[in-house]
């Protein structure tokens, strides 16, 4: 978590996705991150692991799995 992102700020609904097994982020800072959005209207999070075959980046470098969530969100709050 990188505290000049000031997370504590953000209102809207949030979505958070992550990879167990992530090269680059740690699994310690999606708790950390959810955390710190305290005022958020809504938080949603997804721990991807090898299971779904995600594990090491759930967004970017494996859509597939993050895509359905990502889009069922936003029918949801629309």
């Amino acid at each position: 978590m990188n505290n000049n992102l000031h997370s504590e700020f953000l209102q809207q609904d949030v979505l958070i996705l992550t990879g167990a097994e992530d090269h680059f982020i740690p699994l310690k800072m999606h708790y950390r991150q959810i955390k710190s959005l305290r005022n958020a209207k809504s938080v949603t999070a997804r721990i991807y692991t090898k299971k779904d075959r995600a594990q090491n980046h759930s967004q970017i470098g494996y859509m597939g799995p993050a895509l359905p969530i990502i889009l069922k969100g936003i029918e949801r709050k629309s």
